[in-house]
């Protein structure tokens, strides 16, 4: 019984780290987009594009067809390249499309071209459900109240 609470005690310190992981993650994701609006919209032209699929992991996992996308931009006349890894949106060499531009580091560029805060409430609710999780596990655990009524003196 010591060695369960202690492995659903460690499980559930797993699961409240991973939470404020995620919660802290999606905001300063959300910070760095909101940092970026003044950032200049430029043209961007892809250059090369690599297919592949991304698994989710686990037993039943599924895969989906992902684009390592590689794109130039040019700022006061001057070229830059860009990649975008993991995309979702299939792309072709010589496809075009925004992205922002940093103003003091043109060669600094993202395809995110305002803040999303619909990502941030999605990691929010899931680093607090990572966190609950957690909780649970670590001060009440599965099994907590079988042992406490066998526990009870007999009447």
């Amino acid at each position: 019984m010591k060695l369960r609470r202690a492995f659903l005690g460690a499980a559930g310190a797993l699961f409240l780290l991973w939470g404020i992981y995620t919660a802290v993650f999606g905001i300063s994701q959300f910070r760095q987009e909101l940092a970026q609006q003044d950032w200049r919209v430029s043209m961007a032209t892809v250059t090369a594009v690599e297919q592949r699929w991304e698994s989710s992991g686990g037993r039943h996992s599924s895969s989906k067809k992902v684009y390592d996308v590689t794109y130039e931009y040019a700022v006061n006349e001057e070229s830059y390249t860009g990649e975008l890894v993991g995309d979702a949106t299939p792309r072709e060499v010589g496809d075009s499309f925004d992205v922002k531009v940093d103003p003091a580091h043109p060669e600094v560029s993202t395809a995110i071209l305002e803040p999303q805060p619909d990502a941030l409430v999605v990691n929010l609710l899931s680093g607090a459900a990572f966190c609950l999780i957690g909780v649970w596990l670590i001060f009440f655990p599965p099994g907590r109240k079988q042992r406490e009524e066998h526990s009870l003196p007999g009447r």
